[in-house]
C-alpha cells in the first residue's frame, strides 16, 4: 500500500511538473517572438522610406506591415498571458480561485434545480452527466426533494478535495422547509479548455 501510494505521488508530480513545464516553454516562446517582432521593427521602416531597393513587395504593402507588427505583438502578448491562465491545472489552484469558478457553476445548477429547468441545470454538465441526468430525471428527483425539503436556501463553504483530474467541492446546504444541515458536492473537471460538472448531490 505504501509502494502504491508514493508511485500515485510520484506520477501526480510528474504530470503537473510536465504541464509546466509546457506552459513556461508556450510563454518563453510568445516572449521571445515579441523580442523578435520589436527588434526587425526598424529594418521595416527602413523598406518603408526606402521602396526602390525592394522592388519585391510593393511600397504599400511596405507600409502595411509596419500597424500590423504592433498587431502581432499584441497577440503574442495576449497569448503568452492566456497559456498562463489556463494551463494551470484546476488541482494547483487555491481553495479562492476554485470557489470563483464553482460558485456561479453550483449557482446556475441550483436556479435550474428549483426552475426545474433542464437545458440550464445541465448546461455546463460533462457529456457523461447530460446522459445521465435526463428531463424526466431532474423533474422526478427536483419534484420529490421540493415536497420534502423545500428549496435551496443558503449554503457554507466546507472545504476543496483535489485529485490530479478533478477537484471535488463541498458545502453545508439548507433547505428551506427542512431543518438541519445537508451537504452538497460538485465535480469538477477540465475539458476543451472549460470546466465542467462531472458529478453533482445534495444529501
Amino acid at each position: 500500500m505504501a509502494s502504491g501510494a508514493r508511485l500515485h505521488q510520484w506520477s501526480h508530480r510528474n504530470r503537473v511538473g510536465c504541464a509546466s513545464a509546457v506552459s513556461a516553454v508556450v510563454r518563453v516562446g510568445g516572449w521571445g517572438l515579441i523580442v523578435l517582432l520589436i527588434a526587425i521593427f526598424p529594418a521595416n521602416i527602413h523598406m518603408a522610406l526606402r521602396p526602390e531597393l525592394y522592388t519585391d513587395a510593393s511600397p504599400m504593402e511596405l507600409w502595411l506591415r509596419l500597424p500590423l507588427q504592433f498587431v502581432l505583438i499584441a497577440w503574442a502578448f495576449w497569448y503568452t498571458r492566456t497559456q498562463r491562465d489556463t494551463h494551470m491545472l484546476l488541482a494547483q489552484q487555491s481553495d479562492e480561485d476554485i470557489l470563483k469558478i464553482a460558485n456561479p457553476i453550483m449557482d446556475n445548477l441550483m436556479e435550474g434545480s428549483t426552475e426545474i429547468d433542464h437545458a440550464k441545470h445541465i448546461r455546463d454538465f460533462t457529456g457523461r452527466m447530460k446522459h445521465i441526468v435526463t428531463k424526466e430525471h431532474l423533474e422526478k428527483v427536483c419534484r420529490r426533494y421540493q415536497a420534502e425539503w423545500g428549496y435551496f436556501s443558503k449554503r457554507e463553504f466546507v472545504a476543496v478535495f483535489r485529485r490530479p483530474s478533478s477537484v471535488a467541492i463541498v458545502w453545508k446546504q439548507w433547505c428551506t422547509k427542512h431543518e438541519g444541515e445537508f451537504v452538497a458536492e460538485l465535480v469538477l473537471v477540465e475539458q476543451d479548455s472549460r470546466y465542467l460538472v462531472d458529478h453533482a448531490m445534495v444529501f
